[in-house]
């Protein structure tokens, strides 16, 4: 096709005043906002036979018959789509939740009142507080320490008066972003004198409410550059405006698709089904309460005129009759009191509430909670595979989720301001979901059969191994994973955890306790006798580091640590005398 076009008047009064430069615009258009109509060429023949027709061919700009619609280009590097009108987000098709704050109060309604999603957040957001978060080191081994001890210990501490927020509350705050669709903390920064000397810290991760954001500010491309907070002033009460830079604040996004802050979380979703559900619970009230208690209706005699005072007596006896609990009146001569009959009874509210309260729970991945109800006691059965494929892989994948958001919003915020210019930082990592101290629960579970002498049951054994994340498989040539008897084993004597054929750990002397990095191993299948172990020593963080970082070759980490690849494999199938003494 050729690129000829064809230029008609924008308007039936004769076309403005064209740029001096034609190819400003690109294609000789009046102006790169003025609005206009593109028609292309094989659509002028259909327009000119109607008067509709040839009024959009007099208001049009250009006439193209190429495949291409012409375009007036005025931006270098386009936008993320994410449709905004003055710092609001206008995505939202629903009227009752297009504008923040009354989106947010309907959300914390929902959190408030129904069971379902407060069970959903439960599920949620504990399980990710419990869970032990630490950092792993990248160029810069004293800012890694410093922030480690930042959001261990540092948060903790009071400032200025005010007292310390732990970082495990953090984390919960972070985590209703997937219910609700996106959180945000505004980083307050402060010097802290740590372990390793004085740095610049979070004094507090501060929390602030989702529906305070008035405006967002964005760039010419959909990123944002920071918030406009309104609210009022807890000590005056006078109404206050604020603005957040973007890197004063952290902003937990949860499907933040097009790059919207506000993300979409599971209570979006789910709030037909809430709606539903409470309508369904209004209805069932009052139909339970009204044939319970019937609906009291009078009848005046034949031609008998009723006057307001008769008319206002006869309302309060009927009210009478439906709440009071001596109720009852004298009917004036020739009427009749009636209970109105409401026709059958039998509506399955309950059956549609249940639905509409397993869809709440359904969307938001809790639906085991809601297993054996309504009348279903055959899902039993399947609650303890539905509850472990949520902590295996919703509540983990949640958990990389806060690790990386916090990685790439805040992590380089704490690095700039400590003038750190190391390429690879530092990063937040999680050990597994919902064991605060895996360390201490092998140390309790293990100590339960060691002093009974008793043999651990299989399920006991198995659910070790679940909490601890690992898997009965060989591993770099060791044999199969060694028990958690076998690993108390090799802390209690001198022998090896994990070398045995059946995966029975190495014996070894027990008037001596070595640590586990120290310990030897039998160096044959089904060898029980404890080396001479000395192959070099670990620290506990460096134990916990290489327990967390199942993925990373033990060639690499004994390189980084300076201990063989022996004594890796060993750390990451036990624990340290030093850990649990």
């Amino acid at each position: 096709m050729s690129q000829e076009e064809t230029l008609i008047p924008l308007t039936l009064d004769g076309p403005p005043a064209r740029p001096k430069d034609n190819t400003a615009t690109g294609l000789g258009v009046a102006s790169a906002f003025a609005p206009r109509y593109l028609v292309c060429a094989e659509d002028v023949p259909s327009l000119q036979k109607s008067p509709t027709g040839k009024r959009i061919l007099a208001a049009a700009a250009v006439v193209s018959n190429s495949s291409v619609t012409p375009y007036a280009e005025n931006a270098t590097h386009g936008s993320t789509g994410l449709s905004v009108q003055q710092g609001r987000i206008a995505q939202e098709y629903n009227s009752d939740l297009t504008d923040l704050m009354t989106r947010m109060k309907t959300f914390k309604e929902m959190r408030y009142s129904d069971t379902a999603v407060g069970s959903a957040e439960m599920m949620l957001s504990l399980p990710l507080a419990q869970t032990e978060f630490y950092v792993e080191p990248g160029d810069d081994k004293e800012l890694a320490d410093n922030l480690e001890w930042n959001i261990q210990y540092g948060l903790k501490q009071p400032h200025d008066g005010i007292a310390g927020r732990p970082f495990s509350r953090v984390i919960r705050e972070a985590s209703l972003a997937v219910l609700e669709g996106f959180a945000w903390h505004y980083q307050k920064f402060g010097p802290m004198t740590g372990e390793h000397g004085s740095f610049t810290g979070w004094q507090e991760l501060a929390p602030r409410l989702q529906e305070t954001v008035y405006q967002w500010d964005f760039d010419e491309e959909g990123h944002v550059k920071g918030l406009v907070q309104y609210g009022s002033n807890p000590m005056t009460g006078e109404p206050q405006y604020v603005y957040y830079r973007r890197d004063e604040v952290v902003i937990w996004s949860w499907m933040d698709d097009g790059g919207n802050p506000e993300g979409l979380g599971a209570l979006r979703r789910a709030y037909r089904a809430y709606k539903q559900k409470d309508e369904f619970q209004t209805y069932a009230a009052i139909r339970i309460e009204r044939q319970a208690c019937g609906v009291p209706i009078a009848i005046a005699p034949d031609g008998v005129l009723m006057t307001d005072t008769q008319a206002t007596a006869v309302v309060d006896l009927m009210r009478a009759i439906r709440t009071g609990h001596d109720s009852g009146g004298a009917v004036p001569f020739g009427w009749e009191i009636k209970m109105l009959e409401l026709g059958d009874a039998s509506v399955p509210f309950e059956s549609h509430i249940e639905r509409q309260h397993q869809a709440i729970l359904q969307t938001t991945g809790a639906q085991m909670m809601g297993f054996g109800q309504g009348g279903d006691p055959g899902s039993n059965a399947l609650i303890k595979g539905a509850g472990d494929w949520y902590s295996d892989v919703i509540l983990e994948c949640v958990a990389d989720w806060i690790c990386d958001t916090f990685n790439c919003e805040a992590v380089p915020d704490f690095a700039a301001r400590n003038g750190s210019t190391a390429k690879k930082q530092p990063e937040l990592r999680h050990g597994k979901v919902a064991v605060k101290n895996v360390a201490e629960y092998t140390r309790s579970l293990a100590a339960m059969f060691q002093k009974s002498g008793a043999e651990m049951p299989a399920d006991a054994n198995t659910t070790w191994r679940q909490q601890m994340g690992v898997t009965p498989t060989v591993d770099e040539g060791v044999g199969p994973v060694a028990p958690v008897e076998a690993v108390w084993a090799s802390v209690e004597g001198g022998g090896g955890g994990g070398g045995g054929a059946e995966g029975v750990g190495g014996g070894g002397a027990k008037q001596k306790r070595l640590p586990l990095e120290e310990s030897g191993g039998g160096a044959k299948k089904g060898d029980g006798r404890g080396g001479d172990g000395k192959r070099g020593k670990l620290t506990e963080e460096q134990v916990r580091y290489i327990r967390a970082n199942q993925s990373m070759g033990a060639d690499v980490l004994a390189e980084r640590f300076g201990v063989d690849v022996a004594t890796i494999i060993k750390a990451r199938k036990g624990i340290t005398w030093k850990s649990v003494k």
